[in-house]
């Protein structure tokens, strides 16, 4: 996922699923929001809600600023940082 926006406060929301059959619809899905904080250049992966089976108990998220050169075009850059979430809040600071 990249992180940056124009705007001073955006969100997103992370939806998860087992990924083959409908289980989704009965409500086997997780959710969590990814606040950012443009001013101090944070974003905070929520705690979440939800589970399904085989659902990562430590979730991993590698977290890249878009800039020129960096998290653009055809070339993969590194992620600026790589954060596991093991169920609860977590915010990270980035460049």
């Amino acid at each position: 996922m990249a992180a940056g926006s124009s705007r001073p406060r955006s969100a997103l929301t992370v939806y998860e699923l087992e990924g083959d059959g409908y289980g989704y619809e009965k409500g086997a899905f997780a959710t969590a929001p990814l606040p950012w904080e443009d001013a101090v250049r944070r974003l905070t992966i929520g705690a979440g809600q939800g589970r399904f089976p085989g659902m990562l108990e430590r979730r991993p998220f590698q977290i890249t600023t878009l800039r020129p050169g960096h998290g653009t075009g055809i070339a993969a850059s590194a992620p600026d940082r790589v954060v596991r979430r093991e169920g609860q809040e977590v915010s990270v600071e980035l460049p």
